[in-house]
């Protein structure tokens, strides 16, 4: 990916907006209890050469969720992905404002990443500003939680961290619920996380 010669103007956009490069095409920017997240998906366009779509994804990662979930899942945690809860920053621009971030390696680029920067400036800064109400995250991870299997990880952990013992508990019971059926190999690993915490929330809390 990073061979793209139009990369180096969307990694240095993207600096230039405090965020710091953690791994290839992956950025965080420091807030003060928890991180701002980057990460960028990318295309190709069917019949072309040379062309890039980026899609850009914001988000917020929580530390003291993150170390929760891994240390209940028995899985090694990992530094700076995955984010806790994250958007297509493509959905947070005005719908009139929207356009594809296309990098061609030519002199439209500029005008891409120029675009893209204000989209990131004016809009996925203020959602990662905005969620750093680990409440609202919470809320926001529980509309997310059915369809979603990182956001049903994370809801009834956020829940927990913000006092509200009762409602993780609740939320725990709510994604099991949603398992019912599956005997896919996904569902019994979730099963087993969620057994787990209840366990670990009724022994301290």
């Amino acid at each position: 990916m990073s061979a793209h010669p139009g990369v180096p103007l969307l990694v240095d956009a993207v600096a230039k907006l405090g965020f710091r490069e953690r791994s290839e095409l992956l950025f965080t920017r420091d807030f003060a209890s928890y991180e701002g997240w980057l990460g960028f998906n990318t295309a190709t366009r069917r019949g072309t050469t040379g062309e890039m779509l980026i899609h850009p994804i914001v988000g917020v990662r929580y530390g003291d969720v993150e170390e929760w979930v891994a240390r209940v899942g028995n899985k090694k945690l990992r530094p700076y992905s995955p984010p806790t809860f994250s958007e297509p920053l493509r959905y947070l621009v005005p719908i009139e404002n929207r356009q594809d971030w296309v990098l061609n390696g030519g002199p439209s680029d500029s005008s891409a990443v120029a675009d893209f920067s204000w989209a990131l400036d004016a809009h996925g800064l203020r959602f990662m500003e905005d969620m750093g109400d680990l409440r609202l995250v919470a809320a926001k991870l529980g509309k997310n939680a059915a369809n979603d299997q990182n956001a049903a990880y994370r809801w009834p952990v956020a829940l927990l961290l913000t006092g509200q013992t009762d409602d993780a508990l609740r939320a725990v019971r709510t994604v099991r619920s949603t398992l019912e059926g599956r005997g896919d190999d996904a569902a019994e690993e979730l099963r087993k996380y969620l057994m787990r915490l209840e366990a670990d929330i009724r022994s301290q809390f």
